[in-house]
């Protein structure tokens, strides 16, 4: 039997109208909502429904945050797939997007996908103004606590609109009360919707799972690449320390680097010289610390397709010449050159299909991985097994 699809003018068909989901619907349409769901149940599909009320209704604009440019994009791609406007109406803003086209953007779309830094930044600086947004979306909300930057955007928006919605999404708000109510409180929420698996409605489509956890040790040869950028990211995150705007501590996280940058910018709006100077190191710490855990969990291939990539902006006038620059960059580039791949994790995934595909001839496999170029290249080692025809599936719009 097919599943029902909603019917809505501002919405493609194909969208399923699941019963759960149409209830968190009404009540994500009735207030500012938490709205909390299993990974893989659609809370995804709840913001198309959401977005397209807005439309109709004739909101200036919508802004939906998440936390990374590889989620922005996806999403970018699936609302394109799914609503029905022009897709320069749908658009990607992020910080690797250069200021002035920024501008550009925001006046031309209806619809913005954004990493929630750039949304801070631009509206701490007048670039956009947040009273145009009618509805904002908080993907993955369950980091809008103490002084992310989600925790930031959702404040600065309800000041700029105090009678504007907010819809948060999560699968998992928190590990205990105080950080809930945390994220309600910075989100302004004021209604709690919860979906579990085990109710009448959502039961039917949950499948039981069985977890197998396989770890994997780095090898030496890829830690001999890694060692020299860590030492240079400690150099960098201790001149940081010394001049206040990273906190002292010896493990420094993405967070603490999202908070040194907040620094840097106050820094700058009062005048302080020191904030400029801050702020192009907190950038290349950022772009370091991106680099070394892509080296750590995905591996040698794509750290090198990163650094292209970072080539290619930098002649476009993007601020990446910094890194590329560095001597530790310049060495680790003619090495990621002449070599192939160290991380051992795409060789498991390999023997971990081919036991699977030997089990079970006909079955599918789906493997998840975070980023594109990690994609491409399990799409590439998998397609050597034979009789296994195995492809992409990113945001719902390659295959």
């Amino acid at each position: 039997m097919a599943m029902p699809t909603v019917q809505h003018p501002f919405l493609h068909d194909g969208v399923e109208a699941r019963a759960y989901q149409i209830r968190s619907l009404e009540r994500c349409l009735s207030a500012s909502t938490l709205m909390v769901m299993p990974t893989g149940f659609g809370k995804t599909a709840v913001e198309w429904m959401v977005m397209a009320e807005y439309l109709r209704r004739g909101v200036e604009k919508i802004i939906l945050i998440a936390p990374t440019t590889g989620l922005v994009d996806q999403q970018r791609s699936m609302a394109q797939q799914h609503l029905k406007l022009p897709h320069d109406e749908i658009v990607a803003y992020t910080g690797e997007t250069a200021p002035g086209k920024r501008k550009t953007l925001w006046e031309q779309a209806r619809v913005l996908m954004a990493t929630p830094q750039v949304i801070r930044n631009d509206a701490q600086s007048g670039t956009i103004n947040l009273s145009e947004v009618g509805l904002l979306i908080v993907d993955e909300a369950h980091h809008a606590t103490g002084n992310h930057a989600y925790a930031q955007v959702g404040k600065l928006y309800r000041r700029a609109r105090p009678d504007g919605r907010i819809l948060a999404a999560t699968a998992s708000p928190g590990s205990n009360a105080r950080h809930i109510d945390d994220v309600q409180r910075n989100l302004g929420i004021q209604v709690v919707d919860v979906s579990k698996r085990d109710e009448p409605l959502v039961k039917p489509f949950d499948v039981d799972m069985n977890i197998h956890e396989e770890f994997i040790e780095l090898p030496p040869s890829l830690g001999l690449l890694i060692t020299p950028l860590e030492e240079h990211f400690l150099s960098e995150a201790k001149h940081l320390q010394q001049l206040g705007f990273l906190a002292p501590k010896e493990h420094v996280s993405s967070g603490d680097i999202e908070k040194a940058q907040l620094r840097a910018s106050r820094a700058i709006q009062q005048r302080d010289v020191r904030g400029y100077d801050a702020a192009r190191r907190v950038a290349d710490l950022r772009r370091m610390h991106m680099l070394v855990n892509l080296l750590k969990t995905q591996g040698t291939e794509v750290a090198h397709s990163f650094l292209e990539r970072a080539e290619i902006e930098g002649r476009e006038g993007r601020k990446t010449n910094r890194l590329l620059s560095l001597p530790v960059i310049h060495e680790l580039r003619k090495s990621l050159a002449d070599i192939e791949e160290l991380h051992p994790k795409t060789s498991v995934v390999e023997r971990l299909v081919r036991q699977e595909i030997g089990q079970k001839p006909d079955g599918k496999i789906l493997v998840f991985t975070e980023f594109r170029d990690t994609v491409s290249n399990l799409v590439a080692r998998l397609s050597t097994i034979e009789g296994l025809k195995p492809d992409k599936f990113i945001g719902q719009s390659s295959r």
